[in-house]
């Protein structure tokens, strides 16, 4: 129990990290299988389950010590939350521009991983974390340009 908390958590910091991250795997799993189920429209099944996560970020952002680094998680689970609505509503746009707008979601969110990677490294801060959400969410937008490539009729 912290000095600034008159509460006690009910699980411990170790129990809470694995609980988050069990639920973060298990809608990574879901999504994955997506293409098994049998649903009408998966980009929007694929939304709910953003916005699932989107929540889990924001509650995980609850349970950082600093101010900035709250913030970061709060930023990202907005920008998880609005690509989540914005593909439960997938029929309601126009497919090239949703998905350059998700594009640029992911860009915005990967420079300001990178941003934050060199800020804290020229203060001589352990900044891994930041470099490997960075590069997550660029390889997030090769897969997403690769999908989405020009098919050629040959072979």
């Amino acid at each position: 129990m912290s000095k600034y908390s008159k509460t006690k958590s009910r699980l411990n910091l170790p129990k809470q990290r694995f609980v988050f991250t069990a639920i973060g795997i298990f809608l990574m799993i879901l999504v994955l299988l997506n293409p098994l189920f049998d649903v009408a429209n998966p980009a929007s099944h694929v939304g709910g389950l953003l916005v699932w996560a989107a929540l889990l970020e924001f509650f995980h952002g609850f349970r950082r010590a600093e101010s900035y680094s709250r913030q970061t998680a709060w930023f990202s689970g907005t920008i998880t939350l609005l690509i989540g609505t914005l593909l439960i509503n997938a029929a309601l746009f126009q497919e090239k521009a949703l998905i350059q707008f998700i594009l640029f979601s992911f860009l915005i969110d990967a420079a300001r991983y990178f941003y934050y990677y060199l800020k804290h490294k020229q203060k001589g801060i352990s900044s891994l974390n930041y470099l490997i959400s960075g590069i997550g969410n660029l390889i997030a937008i090769l897969l997403i340009l690769y999908i989405q490539r020009p098919k050629s009729g040959l072979g």
